[in-house]
């Protein structure tokens, strides 16, 4: 790792918020990087009240665990719909909205 200063310099947003999650930020792909980080080093900071596609990736994700079965050989996802950048989840929604209505 050549970035002293910051040891998270490299890690992906997507890895961040996880390993937010993982201390109870309970964050999405709508958080902001600066947000996650405030977070990881204890400013106090809780994630935006607000994510654009919150019932979209719920919608998904209900349609996944129910039909798991059915439709695990055809993901090519990890299923982890509330770490998933908001573009994923909306190119997701897009493409299987037929499906999952």
């Amino acid at each position: 790792m050549d970035n002293l200063e910051d040891p998270l310099a490299e890690v992906a947003d997507t890895e961040l918020i996880q390993i937010a999650n993982n201390q109870g930020f309970e964050g999405s792909g709508a958080c902001s990087r600066g947000i996650v980080m405030a977070f990881l080093v204890g400013e106090g900071v809780t994630r935006p009240k607000m994510d654009p596609v919150h019932h979209v990736r719920l919608l998904i994700h209900e349609f996944i665990l129910a039909h798991y079965e059915t439709v695990r050989g055809q993901l090519s996802c990890d299923t982890d719909c509330a770490t998933c950048p908001e573009g994923m989840v909306a190119s997701c929604w897009s493409k299987n909205k037929s499906i999952v209505d």
